[in-house]
């Protein structure tokens, strides 16, 4: 019989000498990327040693210690095919990429902890890439939830559904502008200051294809007016972890005046005058007054329940499928649809692959730019 792999296996006890190594080096990560990991990590330490997970108020899960997760890990005879064991049970109740970032948490704690990265075993590997398919042929209805037990493995619950949700729904620049329009009409409803505030952000959120986190904490010392628009210079972002900085530029818009982020930026600056603080984008409360504008920026909930708002107010149908992506995804589209080089439109949006960027782009029908206008 021919062995085709053997499984990694562990000692059953560790020197607990490497936990230290382990709480040194969370620097290296975002701070977003740190929760998300510390909440994976928990959450597999709750299951490895079949502890009831713990909640708090906000229905979120109650983090382990740096310490706790630590001696999980070191004191826990753990293997490839735990787990194995592990993505059966819990791999059709989150969306693959969830279930991506769950492997990435362990293999960056096994790398902390200098263990085998079992997330690296053969076995580990063909089980992912198993459950991707599985998920593609669930989601299509190809299999069903009987299929999926016939196989062993732990069907998607009413709650876990959530995997088959789509992405963001782009937010379109037909769909900006009739926002625009209907904020120019709200004067007798809303502070003229909430508005000046909602019209810069929204325009300057699409048109520099910024992430929610970015927009939401943007500071005035990263804003530089020029000749040609407006350029924005991020000192830190998700892809640019070492803080080499990443700069936008953003031109006055000619064919849509009334989307013109440098423009709308401009008159939400001379608005605030003297009471222009560190934060571009700050709470103003529901009489006008400007709060906070050199303590707290906007959070990146905020920023999309504002973005929400102004869709119902629009007659959007559907604003809660928009998310604080929506912008990314809808700026992406248009610029690709309009001609902008593919190049361009990477840069605007910082990311580091075209991959990426293509899984942005809404293709408005299999005709468009179809490959056979060139050939017939």
């Amino acid at each position: 019989m021919l062995k085709i792999f053997t499984p990694y296996s562990l000692p059953s006890h560790f020197n607990a000498d490497h936990i230290p190594s382990y709480s040194l080096q969370l620097a290296s990560l975002s701070l977003n990327t740190l929760r998300g990991y510390l909440s994976d990590l928990s959450l597999f330490c709750y299951w490895l040693s079949s502890e009831p997970v713990l909640y708090d108020q906000a229905d979120k899960v109650i983090h382990k210690s740096q310490a706790e997760i630590a001696d999980c890990l070191l004191n826990t005879k753990l293997s490839d095919q735990v787990l194995c064991r592990y993505l059966e049970l819990f791999g059709f109740q989150y969306k693959i990429s969830t279930i991506k970032r769950k492997l990435a948490a362990l293999s960056w704690a096994f790398g902390q902890l200098k263990l085998i990265d079992l997330t690296k075993a053969p076995s580990v590997k063909a089980s992912f890439k198993g459950l991707k398919k599985l998920h593609a042929q669930y989601a299509a209805n190809i299999l069903d939830s009987k299929d999926i037990v016939a196989m062993g493995i732990v069907p998607p619950t009413l709650a876990s559904e959530n995997f088959r949700r789509k992405a963001a729904h782009p937010l379109r620049i037909n769909t900006l502008i009739d926002i625009m329009a209907k904020i120019d009409r709200q004067l007798v409803s809303l502070p003229k200051a909430t508005l000046l505030r909602d019209k810069a952000l929204l325009s300057l959120w699409w048109a520099g294809a910024f992430r929610r986190s970015e927009i939401a904490s943007l500071q005035w010392s990263f804003v530089e007016f020029t000749n040609e628009g407006v350029k924005i210079t991020l000192p830190f972002s998700k892809t640019d972890q070492g803080g080499n900085g990443i700069i936008k530029g953003i031109n006055y818009a000619s064919k849509h005046p009334e989307l013109c982020a440098v423009s709308h930026l401009k008159a939400w600056l001379a608005f605030q005058g003297a009471s222009v603080g560190r934060y571009v984008f700050y709470r103003i409360s529901h009489t006008g007054t400007l709060v906070g504008a050199n303590k707290n920026h906007l959070t990146s909930v905020a920023i999309v329940n504002i973005l929400r708002g102004h869709l119902k107010h629009a007659g959007i149908q559907r604003p809660e499928d928009y998310t604080g992506h929506s912008p990314r995804r809808g700026f992406v589209s248009d610029a690709y649809h309009a001609g902008a080089p593919t190049r361009s439109i990477q840069k605007q949006g910082g990311w580091r692959s075209e991959a990426m960027l293509n899984t942005y782009i809404e293709e408005e029908s299999v005709f468009d730019r179809n490959a056979t206008k060139s050939v017939f």
